[in-house]
């Protein structure tokens, strides 16, 4: 961190306020932007930075500076942001309008597994909230540890921070966005992401220079002499965390690093970032350093009143430790509660632990939350999904019984955040702690739901491994429409496997259970149908997959209509678009788009119409429509990005890279890059398909400016030319 304490007229600095020092070209670049935005004129300020650099101190300086202008001021971190959308809730904490449909939001249990998740508006309704409020008044955003954010949280912002750099760019908008990340930035990742925006600038932060660092020493109350200097240079390289601890221990008496005595001058030096934090902990005594350590296994940010109630000790004793703590600048406080200054101070702490003690407390701290509520069950839905976040890591020392039953609440609602990871892992865990103790059906079902949230996340084994599972107790279990449904997730699951185009599709599950005659409603049977016949049309078997159109056709027309069915004649719609598409009856091909669109929405599933709205906007490629084409791809994608559908993403993005290429726009390689990444990601093999045509487009119009990409494989051993 970039602050030195001091007092006037004494030799050694005291812990009574601080003054910021150095990173003068930052904070006047800051400044002009805060006020720009004020102004009218949007702005994105990205800080990257090693780690110590100071990126926190930095931002914390921004963001006063920003409501020293007058600025609504909204603050949040990912670092340990385990639970899904927990650094959004922070965020959005000063407006309850936005914050309730994220804090405390119940969500019901469904009664079977869902096939498809409802839309998520979450991005729409905070975009919303902060134009209107921009729009009257300086607002400032400011995010740090951008790199740790959970995915359901970057998901959302980075469609946010889009959005709103949309807005800015049609009409004046007060905002300014500050964001820290640690270098490298992630590809993809929402930094990345924010630097690709019109109104954004990157400010990489090093070590301080010699002049700072003079300045340093001096507002810590020492001569700056430059053998001083330039020692202290030499020891930390400029970077403010570790000149911080290394002036500490030269001038404080501060305890050693190896005897935990008083330092000799010269010895034991900060070298490291682990060095310091190691420094700071030396500094409080050992019961400190214990309830610090419970606090690292409950997790950030925590509230001191809950920590005392959760480690049974008095509220006092805990607020003396963490007062000691903050002197010791080990942990802050903030709106939100307490949290770790650096994140090697939490991972040191936890180091010091062995992995059975490990699982020992958080199973210890499982059950205390609970005990701390009247009902002993976790009242909202993110106390449960804690609880069954401890229940998981304390492994063997965990009931079965009560893994199953936490991990399966805790899975549904991570589904209903469409935090895919998150449902998949809790409820694939719901599944393995009472395997063999569960009725064949119930089993199904419950391998389906955790099977539909890997399908989600693009998790191929684990989520082809949990529908052969479902289909196969479903049929033991004699649950037709268990068995109907996951042999359906199956199919498509199949289909968006790495594969060579013609290629034959396994589809004998699905195949079998449509055989059988099962006892199921009408819109599921037409829905497996279409999606027989989607994996026919990409094995290359038209002819049978028509007929299996028009059986569904003929099915869903002897029933009367409803919203269910109009579902499954969206996927009917589309199986034929997709075919007559690739006989490039694009007029036809049109039509049956457009009818899924319609019957998407008369069914309220947005997943189908965005299959839909995507595959028309390749027709609308191929005919020459670039204009058009871009502008609805652009909605695709952010609406997929949304929901975390990443294959859709990946294949939108590859349209969008199609039409950059076409137009001939500068930002074609930059597009065809982000969808190389999103294939990396899903390995869907029409991604592939279509890049590989846009690559080679691009390097004959560029004369090969692409030839560095690399390439694109079909299947692991099959490669695409370039």
């Amino acid at each position: 961190m970039v602050e030195a304490e001091w007092v006037p007229g004494r030799s050694t600095p005291a812990p009574v306020g601080r003054r910021f020092v150095g990173r003068r070209v930052e904070r006047t670049l800051l400044r002009y932007l805060i006020r720009e935005a004020g102004n009218g004129r949007p702005a994105v300020a990205v800080v990257t930075g090693a780690a110590g650099a100071g990126k926190t101190a930095l931002l914390r300086w921004t963001a006063d500076a920003a409501m020293a202008e007058g600025a609504d001021v909204l603050r949040t971190s990912g670092y340990e942001a385990s639970v899904p959308l927990s650094a959004l809730r922070r965020l959005l904490a000063p407006l309850p309008d936005v914050a309730r449909l994220v804090h405390g939001r119940d969500t019901p249990v469904p009664p079977r597994p869902i096939a498809d998740a409802a839309p998520d508006e979450l991005s729409g309704r905070i975009t919303e909230a902060v134009t209107s409020r921009a729009r009257r008044r300086l607002v400032a955003l400011a995010i740090d540890d951008v790199h740790d954010l959970e995915e359901a949280s970057r998901l959302v912002l980075e469609n946010v921070l889009t959005a709103l750099d949309d807005a800015g760019t049609h009409h004046p908008l007060n905002l300014f966005v500050v964001l820290a990340a640690r270098d490298p930035v992630e590809p993809s990742g929402l930094a990345d992401r924010a630097l690709r925006l019109d109104a954004a600038r990157g400010l990489p932060i090093a070590g301080l220079d010699e002049t700072e660092v003079f300045d340093f020493v001096a507002a810590s109350g020492q001569e700056p002499t430059p053998y001083l200097v330039d020692e202290l240079l030499t020891d930390t390289a400029g970077l403010p965390l570790l000149l911080q601890s290394e002036v500490d221990r030269r001038f404080r008496g501060g305890p050693g690093l190896a005897t935990g005595g008083p330092p000799a001058r010269g010895s034991a030096r900060v070298r490291s970032i682990a060095d310091a934090v190691r420094l700071r902990l030396g500094r409080v005594d050992r019961p400190t350093q214990a309830l610090l350590q419970q606090a690292a296994v409950l997790g950030e940010p925590w509230d001191h009143e809950e920590l005392a109630l959760v480690v049974d000790r008095p509220i006092a004793e805990v607020d003396a430790a963490m007062a000691s703590a903050v002197d010791a600048e080990l942990v802050v406080r903030g709106r939100h509660g307490v949290r770790f200054a650096h994140p090697l101070a939490r991972s040191e702490l936890l180091e010091r632990m062995s992995e059975a003690r490990l699982r020992v407390l958080h199973g210890l701290l499982a059950g205390r939350l609970r005990a701390v509520y009247p009902d002993g069950d976790a009242p909202d839905d993110e106390l449960a999904v804690r609880v069954a976040d401890h229940l998981l890591r304390a492994g063997v020392e965990a009931d079965p019984e009560d893994v199953a039953r936490s991990a399966l609440r805790a899975g549904r609602i991570a589904m209903g955040w469409t935090a895919w990871s998150q449902a998949s892992r809790f409820l694939s865990a719901s599944v393995s702690a009472v395997r063999d103790q569960l009725p064949a059906a119930e089993l199904a079902t419950r391998e389906l739901e955790a099977g539909i949230a890997a399908y989600y996340d693009h998790d191929i084994d684990r989520s082809e491994r949990l529908l052969t599972d479902a289909v196969s107790d479903a049929r033991d279990g004699v649950d037709d429409t268990v068995r109907l449904t996951a042999a359906m997730l199956l199919a498509r699951m199949r289909g968006g496997k790495p594969f060579r185009p013609g290629d034959h599709l396994d589809v004998s599950e699905l195949e079998e259970a449509l055989a059988a005659d099962p006892d199921v409603a009408v819109a599921l049977r037409v829905e497996a149908e279409a999606a027989l016949a989607e994996a026919l049309i990409v094995a290359g078997d038209a002819d049978r997959a028509l007929a299996i159109v028009s059986s569904a056709r003929r099915t869903a027309a002897a029933v009367a209509p409803d919203a269910s069915l109009d579902d499954a004649l969206g996927r009917v719609d589309f199986a034929e678009g997709i075919h007559l598409q690739a006989r490039l009856d694009l007029a036809g091909a049109d039509r049956c788009f457009e009818s899924s669109i319609d019957h998407g929405r008369q069914a309220g599933n947005l997943r189908t119409q965005n299959l839909a709205w995507s595959r028309r906007a390749l027709n609308g490629l191929m005919r020459g429509e670039i204009a058009w084409s871009r502008e609805e791809l652009g909605a695709v994608a952010q609406r997929a990005a949304a929901q975390g559908f990443w294959g859709e993403l990946g294949f939108a993005v590859a349209e969008l890279a199609f039409a950059d290429t076409l137009s001939g726009r500068p930002e074609a390689l930059e597009r065809i890059e982000e969808a190389h990444r999103h294939w990396r990601r899903t390995k869907a093999p029409w991604i592939s398909v279509l890049l590989s045509g846009v690559v080679a487009c691009q390097m004959a119009r560029t004369r090969g400016l692409g030839a560095d990409l690399a390439p694109l494989p079909t299947t692991d051993a099959d490669a695409l030319p370039r």
